[in-house]
């Protein structure tokens, strides 16, 4: 089910998400779809829980909607159930981003360009993964960043937190 993307400002952005609750299967599977739907629907390439209204830590990223100009992305899609990320790359990547619950707004953001991730998949599976690629570390680690440390951090890391509390 596509449901709505909570924009700056809004409650559940605000709160450090809960992990989510691995016997709870069934829940978390149709939260799982309801995060693909609405990502499918937008024009983002990860989306965390806490942006369709669930304060959970599970993340969604499809590097497929990007493959058109990054040709290694293709069939990239993950579902990060209660990630952790174990190790960061002391080399950095800037890129220029945005965030689907801060639409319209883009600047450089310094990001390692090297991350380890350990989590669940949407089988409840735990894997251990390593990602060494510009685009998934920028992408996972925005929605990891709102999943864990809310919008109001993503907005500073954003450099855009003063611009948007004067709109």
């Amino acid at each position: 089910m596509i449901r709505p993307i909570y924009l700056y400002g809004s409650g559940v952005l605000r709160e450090k998400a809960a992990p989510a609750e691995l016997e709870k299967k069934e829940e978390i599977k149709q939260l799982v779809a309801d995060l693909w739907d609405t990502l499918a629907d937008s024009e983002g390439c990860g989306l965390a829980a806490p942006q369709i209204g669930e304060s959970t830590r599970v993340v969604v990223v499809d590097g497929d909607v990007m493959s058109d100009v990054y040709d290694y992305l293709k069939g990239f899609k993950r579902t990060f159930i209660n990630p952790e990320i174990l190790e960061e790359s002391e080399e950095k990547s800037t890129y220029n981003e945005g965030c689907l619950s801060i639409p319209g707004v883009y600047c450089d953001v310094v990001r390692p360009k090297k991350i380890k991730v350990a989590y669940y998949d949407e089988n409840f599976e735990k894997k251990v993964e390593e990602f060494d690629n510009l685009i998934v570390c920028k992408t996972f680690s925005k929605a990891y960043a709102m999943a864990n440390l809310r919008v109001g951090y993503c907005a500073s890391n954003l450099k855009v937190a003063d611009m948007l509390n004067s709109v």
